[in-house]
């Protein structure tokens, strides 16, 4: 029987014999760690090894270059207070759309300068420094190693998201939080199964049917569409796994195996019945998480997702147990400096979490306005959006901190770092550079 039909075949005996244990996932025993007999020959290796080499080395040289860029005065509704802000944008609008489709509802250029040099950026924000509630600088990264001396807050385009898959099954569902558990029994009791294949067929289909149709409606304009011809080439080095439920593809994710597993792209059909959907995303991620167990993988990466501690997606692949890594191709950063704390600016960074560069570490930042900070803030912040790897979290308060708070923050200094900015003159400056 082949391994995963008799993975869920178990599933299914120990469901039946041990449906008052709520944890009956963990009682797989039979479960063991090999090496896939599939393996690559040398050279055909070592040329998928170079291929992808070489497409990093590309990729670290478009995100070094200088060239021109646009200045663009942009107005919009923040999002959640409803409230007129303004903000000056420099780049190249690479991120242009994730960073105003997180501060504003609405927005709109009403001032465009284009082909400026980069150099002059500095001119550029004291020119508006009177007008502008935020500066945003989108820029590449040799331009973004010239401006640390203006204290912007510096936020990665893309982190990554790694799980270490354990020696044995039960580490390795003990890895997974309690919600990723309480999840997983939708794999028995919607019926998911699943295959893995390398046709070109397959490829292309997964390409037209399901990841450009997810992708668009997922993101909107955030959208960013891999060229197909680049997604068929990164499949010659990969497989597509396909989740299965009543003889239908509902989900696909292409992994790649060459060195540690990844999750490169996933996509779900047009059209499909919400109802078939329940609980697929799980299965799937659970299978792969199964794949990589039974074929020895070390590690699964889960791919990239936008550095904010509260997002959706970031906090979906935390509750298997992922830890953060930053992007393994250098990049420029997106660089934030609030030039005052109006209530625009104070709700943006209220509502987002941004994980921000502290030197050579990854910090996340968070702005706390509710109430004075208390102890049962904290527990509820660090239970939420801490995470391995992440060096600590730097959490400020507008209004005020009780004794409470502070001594637990003393136990816990190694995860949490508190700042009052009650009675700063200029709490904005101290925000960017604390």
């Amino acid at each position: 029987m082949p391994i995963f039909k008799r993975h869920i075949w178990n599933m299914k005996k120990h469901s039946n014999e041990e449906k008052s244990d709520p944890q009956n996932f963990r009682t797989f025993k039979g479960l063991t760690r090999f090496r896939s007999d599939n393996k690559v020959g040398f050279f055909s290796r070592a040329h998928k090894y170079l291929e992808a080499g070489l497409e990093c080395l590309w990729e670290l040289f478009r995100n070094a270059r200088l060239y021109k860029v646009s200045a663009a005065i942009v107005s919009g509704k923040e999002k959640h207070s409803g409230q007129p802000v303004k903000a000056l944008y420099v780049g190249n609008f690479n991120n242009f759309a994730f960073v105003f489709g997180r501060i504003c509802s609405e927005f709109g250029v009403i001032e465009e300068h284009r082909n400026i040099n980069p150099l002059g950026i500095r001119s550029w924000v004291k020119r508006y420094k009177g007008t502008v509630d935020l500066v945003v600088a989108d820029v590449e990264l040799l331009l973004c190693k010239t401006l640390p001396w203006m204290e912007f807050i510096q936020i990665p385009q893309w982190i990554r998201q790694k799980f270490d898959v354990p020696d044995s099954w039960e580490a390795v569902w003990n890895s997974f939080r309690k919600s990723a558990q309480k999840e997983l029994r939708r794999v028995l009791k919607y019926g998911f199964t699943h295959r893995t294949t390398n046709s070109e067929e397959d490829f292309k289909t997964f390409y037209h049917r399901m990841y450009v149709p997810y992708i668009k409606e997922r993101y909107g304009d955030e959208a960013i569409i891999v060229p197909e011809t680049k997604f068929l080439r990164k499949c010659r080095r990969g497989q597509l796994m396909q989740l299965i439920r009543g003889g239908k593809v509902i989900y696909g994710a292409l992994i790649n195996n060459i060195g540690p597993l990844s999750i490169e792209w996933v996509g779900v059909p047009d059209n499909l019945e919400p109802e078939m959907l329940k609980g697929a995303s799980a299965a799937l991620d659970y299978f792969i998480i199964l794949y990589a167990y039974e074929y020895g993988n070390q590690t699964i990466d889960f791919g990239p997702s936008r550095p904010l501690l509260n997002d959706g997606l970031f906090q979906y692949k935390r509750k298997w147990g992922t830890y953060l890594q930053d992007s393994r191709v250098p990049r420029g950063d997106i660089l934030l400096k609030p030039l005052n704390f109006t209530i625009p600016i104070i709700s943006f960074f209220v509502n987002n979490h941004f994980i921000t560069r502290d030197g050579k570490r990854l910090v996340g930042k968070i702005l706390f306005n509710e109430h004075r900070l208390n102890v049962n803030d904290l527990e509820h912040i660090k239970k939420c959006y801490f995470i391995e790897s992440l060096d600590h979290l730097k959490i400020f308060a507008l209004s005020g901190i009780e004794d409470d708070a502070r001594e637990f923050a003393k136990v816990e200094s190694h995860k949490l770092r508190l700042f009052d900015l009650t009675n700063r003159l200029h709490p904005e400056e101290d925000f960017c550079r604390l």
